[in-house]
């Protein structure tokens, strides 16, 4: 495989020989931030993806904002997850372009294409109008009126 293709890649190798690689590549947004493949044996050919995690993977989603996102982290996660079966044997972590990795880490989500949820809509749009009256919602009315209508 091309290195150049990919900025900082995670190696995981189990004792049953399957390896997990997770792999940053440059086109990186913060939805698609990790690329994670299956790989058995030694051969590429039997390499396939899996899933696309976003940047926080790996990060406690209560202040996720607070925390430094990273293939670091991710690691961790996994290793707090290891199977009892087939436990982890190594773990390596790759950077082949430290400037672009950095700068990706370093970047906030707006840039790279994350969307802002929140949505300044101007308050004069639903100032009260001529046509909508506030009406009570319940109104009790005395008993002789409730039984005979």
């Amino acid at each position: 495989m091309n290195k150049s293709l990919v900025i900082a890649r995670l190696t995981i190798t189990r004792t049953d020989g399957k390896t997990t690689i997770v792999e940053v590549q440059p086109g990186a947004t913060f939805h698609a931030f990790y690329h994670v493949f299956v790989q058995d044996g030694r051969r590429w050919s039997t390499k396939r993806q899996v899933r696309v995690a976003s940047r926080n993977e790996g990060l406690m989603a209560i202040n996720a904002h607070r925390q430094t996102p990273g293939l670091e982290a991710f690691a961790e996660r996994i290793a707090v997850f290891k199977s009892v079966s087939n436990p982890i044997t190594s773990m390596k972590i790759k950077i082949f372009k430290k400037r672009v990795y950095r700068r990706l880490l370093a970047a906030a989500p707006e840039s790279l294409g994350m969307v802002k949820s929140r949505v300044n809509i101007p308050m004069e749009r639903f100032s009260q109008r001529p046509h909508m009256v506030p009406k009570p919602i319940a109104v009790r009315l005395p008993l002789s009126e409730a039984r005979h209508p």
